[in-house]
């Protein structure tokens, strides 16, 4: 009896379903004095490692706490059964099964196989002011709010703020510094953020100063590693 055990397609949480196959053959029959040409009943298990759940193991297999089951019934010798079972893995890594089948007339076997599990980088971008309208020679507060939705962490992130003509630069606080690029009034730089996790949000606040009636839009542009182009939100305000 031999065990096989394969993974089909590439693990990729949130959307992609890691899937994999096992085939479980038992050739007995031919040149076999333990088979004697019947046919006997073997229980295939898929081992789950910690972090990885069943979605459906199909063909009427038993989902467990660690583990998948099919009990295949009848196998004829020299004939070959297959079962799949979707997974779920929860966190991203190199993720390593294991398969084995058991049968009355014949001794447990087991084989394996891996593959890596990557997270999806995925980013919400927000700016919002706080008052609107606002008076001329009143302040105005922006509040940025960079939340990570995807299962893969993001290095990196930073963000470059561009002030109106109609707006001048007071101050900026958050999770990194903020300041005005050099030689400049209108571009405000934020120092970059190392790591920001999954779930997790940054937040920053700018305080401009109106300095015309009208109506300002204040923009800003949001770049991670993950990201070949930069998401850009604009925050229109009026001022009177």
């Amino acid at each position: 009896m031999t065990v096989r055990l394969a993974i089909n397609g590439f693990g990729r949480i949130g959307r992609l379903v890691l899937r994999a196959a096992i085939e479980s053959g038992a050739y007995f029959g031919d040149g076999d004095p333990e088979a004697g040409g019947q046919d006997f009943d073997y229980a295939l298990t898929l081992l789950l490692p910690a972090g990885v759940e069943a979605d459906g193991p199909g063909e009427s297999g038993l989902v467990l706490e660690n583990h998948v089951t099919w009990v295949v019934l009848d196998l004829a010798p020299g004939t070959v059964v297959k079962r799949c079972a979707v997974l779920r893995p929860r966190e991203p890594g190199v993720l390593s099964l294991v398969a084995e089948a058991r049968g009355a007339c014949a001794p447990v076997v087991q084989t394996g196989c891996s593959t890596v599990v990557a997270g999806i980088p995925a980013v919400l971008l927000e700016v919002v002011d706080l008052a609107d309208p606002v008076e001329v020679r009143g302040a105005v507060t922006y509040e940025i709010r960079v939340l990570n939705q995807g299962s893969a962490a993001l290095t990196q992130v930073r963000w470059t703020g561009r002030l109106p003509e109609t707006q001048a630069f007071v101050l900026a606080e958050g999770q990194t510094s903020a300041e005005l690029e050099a030689g400049t009034s209108r571009v405000l730089l934020a120092a970059p953020l190392a790591v920001l996790e999954p779930g997790t949000t940054a937040v920053w606040r700018v305080t401009v100063r109106a300095d015309a009636a009208g109506e300002s839009r204040f923009t800003v542009e949001l770049t991670a590693d993950q990201f070949r182009a930069a998401i850009v939100e604009t925050e229109s305000t009026t001022q009177y």
